[in-house]
């Protein structure tokens, strides 16, 4: 009998010792798993203005050839700005 109690209260010490740090790393793995996907948020961010970033100068690239290319003013230039300004209308996801 003695020995049953001892191992009960041997056991529940144990318990009661592992739940607190069990807890705890619970805990800091969630927290390393929020700081995983705000860093992957913020690095789609950083890609996402990148890529308008380089839209923005394909565009403007393409626009200075239709400058050198056609006349000011002239039908041709227009449309082909038109089609350059194509590129500036971002798809959604």
């Amino acid at each position: 009998m003695q020995f049953q109690l001892n191992k009960n209260i041997i056991l529940f010490a144990l318990i009661t010792l592992a739940l607190p740090t069990s807890m705890v790393f619970s805990e800091t793995i969630e927290a390393k798993g929020r700081i995983k996907w705000e860093m992957l948020k913020i690095e789609q961010k950083r890609l996402e203005l990148e890529e308008k970033r380089l839209r923005l100068e394909m565009t403007r690239l393409e626009i200075d050839a239709c400058d050198q290319i056609y006349e000011a003013g002239g039908g041709e230039r227009i449309a082909c700005v038109k089609r350059a300004m194509q590129h500036l209308i971002i798809p959604n996801p």
